[in-house]
């Protein structure tokens, strides 16, 4: 991915050009193809190139208009810029213009209602001189990452945390809450970062700066109406097909061969085959590849399923075994973002080291379908309130016969019965039993400085599978982490089940035709049959990677990790209990079962990363 930072002082000052290339030069990794920057009175902004679209679509940036007057930066793309040069008209250059030209010509027609015409993944910023404000937006899931902070006069933004704050003048205090919610494992704000006045822009917004101050507003939002009706249940899965088709062949336009991450699950092997298909339909011609990781001989090895998939869909493959991350390489990420570092993805170094050794800067991968086409438990609600005992008996049966009655019932408690019983009266009976929502590896002195319970009453829950996902934290926190993971090799990752048109009619969909008993997917199954194996598109189960964050923690010190915890001598965690979660969770660790509670690897994995962003600071 590309970069963008800039400065925009709001009393007229001059912006200093050493003070942007500062900001840049903390990014140079995402700028392998050039660094550039502009500056205009009391405005300067700069990009980091990473080059991966044909033509004259990535261009030079930041670019003026004809008039020297409005200045746009952009990381990202335009994936339907057909349909908005038809209806602005034939004012390009003759020889074509780039995404961030077309984005410039799209605002002096449409201001910022613009945006909401955006489909892509793209973070911009956008200076008009003439109204003397500023536009910053993200696209509507956060593909791009932008952070920003204003102090009341100026005001400062970038693709990673270090550059905005490379400002020394910009407090560093800890958030509190926010680091409350990442030691909780139960992310739940798509703003807030680590730092008290550092911001994350939302996904789906946009901001202006200028005589108001700063504004911020939503741009885009899911407004469920009635299900679509297809009288021929084909026509949802031919109707999925077409929209994923459409935003695979736009993501196919590249200057460099593409790289398929397969795993041999349903959602990757599902990539491959619409691809291939695409190919057969003469719609592309661009060299595909896929790149797998494989584990010989661990439970999680899906080395059969990728190679069914490879055979099948005629792609040349590359199979390659995972890298352990050495504990240092945490820790630099950590001095280098001032942010917590990346999971275990260091596993995939190797991959993106072949793919871009092969020519390939583009990544396609299967994230998507785990969101959007999972369907959701929240059904039992529908079935609860209208008495339909029998289908919930039904669907309650099937549950259990894939995960034993004891989970079905729990399910059948949280997604059905406890929803009829209103949340004040269940606040009111926690509060009454004592209980806290704070975990009890945190001190409960730091839970009431940080104010965690109130945030986690009042932010949104993680989301279940659909429209939960628009405005989840998780989802916005792993999405941005894996995005800086895949910047930092050079590396840019499309996700066609990411793409607006998709979710958009997905989310309009039956709820039948995401999810039946305990058959997830269903539209996409129906789909993609006959373009990948019917082994592959029968699947039900999938591999548990919770082995490689085990090996990591293992191999970084493993009961050391928590020993003499900075964060235990500032009052935020309990180190005693920390400990006891570890060497618990160690006791019930299976190789071929997994661990007993696979969300307690997660909490000491973001024990151990907070750990290391407080050492680096």
């Amino acid at each position: 991915m590309s970069g963008i930072a800039g400065i925009f002082h709001g009393d007229g000052r001059p912006v200093d050009p050493a003070d942007v290339a500062i900001m840049t030069a903390s990014m140079r990794h995402r700028g392998p193809d050039g660094i550039e920057q502009t500056v205009s009175g009391p405005v300067g902004m700069g990009h980091c190139s990473l080059r991966t679209l044909p033509g004259r679509r990535d261009g030079t940036q930041p670019v003026w208009d004809e008039a020297g007057v409005i200045c746009v930066a952009l990381d990202g793309r335009i994936d339907n810029g057909y349909e908005l040069r038809t209806s602005l008209g034939a004012e390009q250059a003759p020889g074509g213009e780039s995404d961030a030209e077309l984005l410039m010509r799209a605002y002096g027609r449409w201001g910022e209602g613009s945006v909401a015409r955006l489909v892509g993944d793209f973070a911009f910023s956008l200076w008009d001189g003439r109204r003397r404000e500023l536009l910053c937006a993200r696209d509507f899931l956060g593909k791009r990452p932008l952070y920003y902070a204003h102090d009341g006069t100026s005001f400062r933004w970038a693709s990673e945390p270090q550059a905005v704050l490379a400002d020394p003048a910009l407090s560093r205090e800890p958030n509190l809450g926010m680091i409350g919610e990442y030691l909780s494992a139960d992310v739940r704000s798509t703003t807030d970062t680590l730092f008290r006045d550092l911001f994350r822009l939302a996904p789906a917004h946009y901001l202006l700066v200028g005589p108001r101050g700063v504004e911020i507003a939503r741009y885009w939002e899911w407004a469920p109406g009635p299900p679509l009706h297809y009288r021929d249940e084909r026509e949802y899965a031919a109707h999925l097909l077409s929209v994923c088709g459409d935003a695979a062949a736009g993501r196919l336009e590249t200057s460099s061969g593409v790289a398929v991450e397969l795993s041999g699950g349903l959602d990757s092997s599902s990539v491959i085959g619409i691809v291939e298909h695409l190919r057969e339909q003469g719609r592309h011609d661009t060299p595909v590849e896929a790149y797998s990781l494989v584990f010989p001989g661990l439970p999680c090895d899906e080395t059969d399923h990728i190679r069914t998939v490879v055979a099948h869909c005629g792609v040349r493959s590359h199979e390659l075994r995972p890298a352990a991350t050495p504990a240092e390489e945490y820790e630099t990420q950590a001095r280098r973002y001032l942010d917590l570092p990346e999971y275990p993805n260091g596993m995939q170094s190797g991959l993106f080291e072949a793919a871009l050794a092969a020519g390939s800067r583009v990544l396609f991968t299967g994230t998507g379908p785990d969101e959007w086409l999972t369907g959701s438990l929240f059904s039992y609600i529908d079935l609860v309130r209208r008495l339909r005992i029998r289908r919930l008996a039904a669907e309650v049966r099937s549950e259990a016969e894939v995960w034993g009655w004891r989970e079905s019932l729990r399910l059948l408690w949280r997604y059905g019965l406890r929803a009829q019983v209103p949340a004040g009266l269940r606040s009111g009976v926690a509060r009454t039993l004592g209980r806290s929502t704070c975990p009890p590896w945190l001190r409960a002195d730091f839970c009431l400085e940080s104010g965690l319970e109130e945030r986690l009453q009042r932010l949104p829950r993680h989301g279940e599978p659909g429209p939960g996902q628009l405005d989840d934290g998780w989802r916005a926190h792993a999405t941005e982490s894996a995005e800086r993971a895949r910047a930092a090799a050079g590396m840019e990752a499309r996700d066609l089940f990411d793409d607006r048109r998709v979710v958009e009619y997905v989310l309009a969909l039956p709820h039948e035709q995401l999810r039946r008993g305990h058959v997830t997917k269903h539209v996409l199954r129906q789909a993609v049959a006959g373009l990948i194996p019917e082994s592959v598109r029968s699947r039900s189960d999938k591999a548990d990677f919770s082995y490689a964050f085990r090996e990591e923690l293992r191999l970084h010190g493993g009961p050391a990790l928590f020993r003499d915890l900075a964060m235990e001598d500032l009052g935020w965690v309990d180190g005693l209990k920390v400990r006891d979660m570890y060497a618990e969770f160690e006791r019930g660790y299976s190789l071929e079962a997994g661990p007993k509670n696979g969300q307690v690897l997660w909490q000491l994995w973001l024990i151990s990363s907070m750990e290391r962003w407080l050492r680096a600071l």
